[in-house]
């Protein structure tokens, strides 16, 4: 059988001492922050390997965590230098394979260190880390970025506050525990560093407590479509879509666009023509039909426009003298047969120039159609503008299945 004798592990807890005494040393004279501590250990004969056990709190007799180094004689202890006020255990065993089929384990070579005596100037930073291990600095301020913190280099003035308790000292050893200020065990902060704060909290060093924010870039969620966030008495304040109510959100833009289809730009109406979406605005397209063409909006379509020529058998009509208006009636004859339509029709007038009145249709009686003429009631007020006007009689002709319009055109003069 292959023994914990032949496992010694004695030189391996007498080089831990070792490694200990070198490392106070070391930590108690060192600014350098890129260096890395390892605990080494001295081999072991026939061992094809070894485990380094290591946990915070040993008073079961039991580790949880273990890393196997395979025949390495050293493991980096430097991340467990993060939380000083742990009180660390730390072991090894050798081992080796049986046939290459059976571990066989040595037993543990224990060593314990509580690296809160190697914090001198109670500012919860161990010394390894602390650009000034011997004055009280938690902040950490090195406005000229020289590696030695500001409290080393120029005088400062220090209070003691009482900040809430919230931590806890485990270590032996751990510090003076008899004045005020972070090393009083009545007085000690909630937090020293982001990881001793829940997920999402940040450690507020200045008063040593965990926060939600310190400023607006703590809350940003990195997403543009729900506004901004902000940070108010250290919580986080949710923002708003930046958008209009008519916009739409482009979140991989991050900007407010009129649409994203051209389904959100239609404004239903075929006569006006459709409406396109063109990077994020909405365009206006050409309208749908052309110059001998009539918009039909009620059926979507364009209808064919055929123009008559039409003479008036009175082609003049004379202003009313002793009356403010008179309405007669204005009688029609078109050089082509029409389609005239007293149930599809409707007429316009209209005199030369925007300020031309005192001519309009008379909508009390109806135009009509008789032996192919076409009367068409008119009034004429006694301030009629005199010269040349013009009626459009427009009817609907067909069906959807063979649409067109019919237009009488024809003048008359007013004296």
């Amino acid at each position: 059988m292959y023994s914990q004798q032949n496992l010694s592990y004695h030189g391996l807890l007498r080089c831990f001492f070792l490694v200990c005494l070198i490392l106070l040393l070391f930590l108690h004279n060192s600014y350098a922050y890129s260096a890395e501590l390892r605990l080494s250990w001295d081999p072991s004969q026939d061992a094809d390997g070894y485990m380094f056990y290591y946990d915070y709190d040993n008073a079961t007799g039991e580790y949880h965590f273990s890393d196997d180094v395979d025949n390495q004689t050293s493991y980096p202890i430097t991340e467990f230098l993060i939380r000083p006020q742990d009180h660390y255990y730390f072991a090894v065993t050798a081992y080796r394979y049986d046939n290459e089929t059976v571990k066989i384990e040595s037993g543990f070579s224990e060593y314990h260190i509580d690296f809160r005596q190697y914090d001198y100037d109670d500012d919860y930073i161990i010394a390894f880390f602390d650009n000034c291990p011997d004055v009280y600095n938690p902040s950490q301020e090195d406005t000229d970025a020289n590696g030695i913190g500001d409290a080393c280099e120029t005088p400062i003035t220090t209070t003691t506050t009482s900040i809430p308790s919230g931590g806890s000292n485990s270590g032996s050893g751990g510090g003076d525990t008899s004045g005020g200020g972070y090393g009083d065990s009545t007085l000690q902060p909630e937090c020293i560093v982001d990881m001793d704060c829940q997920i999402d909290y940040l450690c507020d060093t200045k008063n040593g407590v965990c926060v939600e924010c310190m400023d607006d870039s703590h809350c940003d969620d990195g997403l543009y479509c729900n506004g901004n966030e902000l940070c108010h008495d250290n919580k986080c304040i949710g923002g708003t879509n930046p958008c209009d109510e008519t916009e739409v959100c482009d979140e991989e833009n991050d900007r407010c666009l009129d649409c994203e289809s051209n389904m959100d730009c239609d404004d239903g109406i075929f006569c006006n023509g459709a409406e396109l979406c063109d990077d994020g605005g909405c365009v206006e397209d050409k309208e749908p039909c052309v110059s001998d063409e009539i918009c039909m909006e009620d059926v979507d379509q364009c209808w064919n426009i055929e123009k008559l020529t039409a003479l008036s058998l009175r082609d003049t009509l004379a202003r009313p003298i002793f009356r403010k208006k008179r309405c007669p009636w204005l009688v029609l004859k078109s050089e082509e047969d029409n389609h005239f339509n007293k149930s599809k029709y409707s007429i316009t007038i209209e005199g030369q120039g925007d300020d031309a009145l005192g001519v309009e249709i008379d909508y009390k009686r109806s135009a009509f159609k008789i032996l192919g003429f076409i009367l068409v009631p008119v009034c004429i007020e006694y301030n009629a503008t005199i010269g040349q006007w013009t009626i459009e009689i427009e009817t609907l002709v067909g069906d959807a299945d063979n649409p067109f319009n019919e237009i009488i055109y024809t003048t008359f003069q007013i004296r």
